[in-house]
This record gives structure tokens, sequence and C-alpha cells, in this order.
């Protein structure tokens, strides 16, 4: 079914830069297309109705019922020339959900009939099963899917368009079916149906998450596995970033995670989450759901279990409450969540780290030097104090296929990361050849756009030593309250810094 996920597809710039100048007047068309045009969706998302949407007709066309062979006149959006084009289409296919239209002026050389059995068997299906049924705001009980060329993108949902009714827009050039877009365009529709302010990442990982079950449903043949970039933000989509495909594979994992360890019907709770009348979006909606099984799980430590899965792969468990699959994922093995980002480094590590909000740095550290004696320390300078930072330690043997069942997880709070976390590990006794170490940065709010995040809140870092036997005396001098021993004498002081000079030159020989 062509690419299993169209990152490439969701936008593509009509123009490309290597100068700063270019880059920064295309940065700049992009970000003022979005506040423009901020009620449309190019494959990617649904984006906030509120203000600055496209213009939008008072008398909107309300769709009607069709026969095979009518036509309707549709506007369809040009991302190149930044406005609407009128075209003609004409009703191909007519499903139990849907109407397709071809756009007059593509050749009919396939058959459109394929796409509405699959919106009937398929796609509807999905979508019912993990999140909720199509709104009918028409009351002609199908969504109308319009095949028309669009230039630049694979297809969009556009709230804020000239129709009363449920549409689709997907580039039919050359004939293509583009079955993915489709399914991810109908999720879109189906949010906002039910939650027209839900935060852009969550949107976007129902999205792709729906073209991940179609692959499944229609028996995609390459391995189950998922993979998810850590050193990127989760919560946050960063636009001006050329490798959108990584938000992308980053909320869809996250999803796929959720359904695999809560089950389809929470997945689809989570979507109609409310509050006293209110939706609830992001991770409160999760978490609203969630605590109704696990009270004492916050969003941060499911955050970092997810981190642990996706290192951990098919070997972790974690808290499965149910796993609901039903009949339209054929399921032969547990999902896998393999890791992106993982750094191997040598000895000694001693590094700061700048890690953005929800995201983590993972490091690989094996070949022990001195397997009875690994030192860990980890410490949060003065001026990023403020957040929450969590550090998991993963410890494995690749030889003998073991992984220890309790991880060590902490979390580093403006009440106590001060003192920070220093660790001494006995690889030998307890039977690892390597460990991961992962530091994640645990707030920021409830995700949006990376330009939403304060510039305080960027690059937070983190102090990182990891020493392969003695840790000497380097770390002693860390107190509860983080400050650094004082000293009677000034001479000591000198003399102090000196040796820890010396011994920092000795370890990095």
């Amino acid at each position: 079914m062509g690419s299993k996920y169209n990152f490439i597809l969701r936008i593509i710039r009509s123009t490309s830069s290597s100068t700063g100048i270019q880059r920064g007047i295309l940065t700049m068309l992009i970000l003022s297309n979005l506040l423009l045009f901020s009620g449309m969706s190019w494959n990617t998302s649904v984006l906030s109705t509120d203000d600055n949407q496209l213009p939008v007709s008072s008398n909107k066309i309300k769709f009607g019922s069709y026969n095979i062979g009518d036509e309707e006149s549709f506007s369809v959006w040009n991302f190149h020339t930044q406005e609407k084009n009128s075209v003609t289409a004409t009703c191909r296919a007519i499903g139990n959900e849907s109407y397709v239209f071809l756009d007059n002026n593509i050749p009919l050389g396939t058959n459109y009939t394929t796409i509405s059995e699959k919106v009937d068997e398929y796609m509807i299906p999905i979508l019912s099963a993990n999140f909720a049924t199509p709104p009918d705001v028409d009351g002609n009980d199908r969504v109308i899917i319009l095949y028309t060329p669009i230039n630049g993108a694979g297809g969009y949902f556009s709230p804020s368009d000239s129709y009363t009714g449920e549409i689709v827009y997907i580039n039919g050039e050359n004939g293509a079916l583009r079955e993915d877009t489709v399914i991810h365009e109908l999720q879109h529709l189906v949010n906002h149906g039910y939650d027209s302010q839900e935060t852009i990442w969550f949107n976007e990982g129902c999205s792709m998450f729906s073209e991940f079950l179609l692959d499944y449903a229609e028996g995609f043949s390459e391995p189950h596995s998922l993979y998810y970039p850590h050193d990127i933000s989760l919560l946050f989509w960063d636009y001006d970033n050329a490798g959108l495909g990584s938000d992308y594979k980053a909320a869809l994992t996250f999803i796929a995670y959720l359904q695999d360890q809560y089950g389809a019907q929470n997945l689809s709770d989570i979507y109609h989450a409310e509050s006293g009348g209110n939706k609830l979006q992001s991770s409160t909606a999760i978490m609203h759901i969630v605590n109704q099984y696990f009270p004492d799980l916050t969003f941060e430590k499911l955050y970092m279990n997810f981190i642990k899965a996706t290192i951990l792969d098919d070997k972790y468990e974690g808290e499965k409450r149910e796993l609901y699959y039903d009949k339209y994922i054929s399921k032969p093995g547990p999902l896998r969540f393999p890791a992106g980002g993982v750094y191997q480094q040598e000895y000694p590590y001693d590094s700061t780290a700048k890690i953005v909000p929800w995201a983590t740095k993972i490091i690989q550290f094996r070949d022990f030097p001195d397997p009875n004696n690994v030192t860990v320390s980890v410490t949060i300078p003065e001026e990023s104090r403020d957040h929450l930072f969590g550090v998991s330690i993963i410890k494995e043997n690749q030889s003998l296929n073991y992984t220890d069942s309790d991880h060590q997880t902490y979390i580093l709070s403006p009440e106590n990361s001060s003192a920070g976390l220093h660790l001494t590990l006995n690889a030998t006794a307890e039977g690892f050849d390597h460990f991961y170490l992962t530091l994640s940065h645990l707030d920021g709010g409830e995700g949006g756009y990376y330009w939403d995040i304060p510039s305080s809140e960027q690059n937070i870092k983190v102090s990182l030593q990891v020493f392969a036997g003695e840790s000497d005396d380097d770390q002693s001098s860390v107190t509860s309250d983080g400050k650094t021993t004082s000293a009677v004498s000034i001479l000591y002081v000198l003399l102090f810094s000196i040796s820890i000079v010396l011994v920092r030159k000795r370890y990095l020989r």
C-alpha cells in the first residue's frame, strides 16, 4: 500500500535553501502561513480554530445525497499559491460510509470502489473501535472523500472550509488511492468532531496510529516494530524542524504504547475524556482515564515507563491491564518499541546534556574497565533546579539474555535536585555486562508547538559523570544542599580544586 508512513507527504515545501537569509525567509513564510491558516490540517494536524482561521463563507454549502455519476463543485486549497481553486468532481463510488469523488481533470483509470470498500471494511471500524465514529453534521450518513490534485501535500482536512458536512481532500494525481492518507485525514475529521481543541501531538499520534492499524488489518508484512526518537520533545511539535517525520514517529509510538498497555477501549475513553462538562486534552485526558485503574501513576512516571519500553523492546511487559486488538488487527506477537538515538560512551564520561521538555537522552555503557565499581553521578546545575527530571538505570546481560526486572528509577524535583544522584554499581555481583542511563526532562506543560516553549524551558542542562573504578573524593563534595563543602582555609580550597583537576586529567588520559 505504498510507503508505510507518508511522512514526506505531510508537507512538501515549495522551496529549499542552504543560506541563512533564504532559510530565514522560508521560516517566516511557514510561520505566517500557519498563523493565517491555522484551521487546516495538511495531513499533519488540526490546529486551533478559534483565531486566524481560513475565511469561511457565511452561507456554508450543505452536502446532500449523491448517486454514481453526480457532479459537485468543491473549493480546494493550493499550498503553493496559498489560495483556493474551484474544481468540479464526479461521484465515482458509494459505500455505506463514504461518497468517493474524483476531480474531472484526473483521467478515470482507477477503480475507486476499492477505497469505498476499505473505508467500510477497515477504516471506520478501526476509528470506531479505538477513537470514535465520524460526526454526521449534514445528515447524509457518509463522509466525502475527494480525490483532486493538491499542490504541496498528500492530503488534508480543514474544519474551516466552505462546507457544512464531512469531507477530506486527498491528492489523487496519477490515480493514487493513498489509503494511509485517507484514514489519517479521517481521524482528524473524527477528532475535530469530538474536540476541536485537542493538542497537535495527540491528534497526530492518533492519525498515525490509525495508519498503523490499517497496515495490520491489510496484512502488512514488515516487522511489527515502531521507532521512537528520544531526543525530540514528545509533546511539542516542531514545524521549524525539517525532520517533521521525527515528530510523527514519536507521537505514533506513544499512542501505540497507550493502546498496547491499556487497550482500545481505554484509548477511546481518553479520546472522550471530560471533567465537569469540559473536554480534557493531552496528558490530562490520559491520566483522567488511566488513574481509574492506577491511581498512584503520574504522567511523569508513565512517560518514563514508556521510555523503558523503547529500550527493553519486546522484553517490556509494564502494567498491561488489557490487550484489545479485535478482529481488525492480525497481531502475531507483541508490539515492539525499539529505541532511537541511543549513544554508546567510553570511560570516563563527563558531559553536560541539554534536554528540551518531554525529551530524553539515553546513553549505553559497557566494557567496564572495573566492573566491580562503576560510579554514576547526575548533577543538576543551580540554574536548572526548578525543573523536574527523571533518571532510570536499566541493566542487561546480552550473552545471558538477562534483563534486570527491578529497574531503578529516580525523580529529581526542585525539592531534592540540589543533592543530585550518586550511585555505585557492581556489574560482577549483579550479573550485567551493560546498562542504559536515561535522563528525561519532565515538565513544560501540556504540549503544543515548539515555539511555544519559553526560552527558559529550552535545553535545560543536566551534568552527568560515569566512571569505572574508584570515584575518588570528587563526589563527596556534594552535600544535601548541593553546595561544595566549605573550608576554613583558602589554602585548603585551592589544594582541593587542584586535586580535582589532577584526578580528571588522570581519567581523561
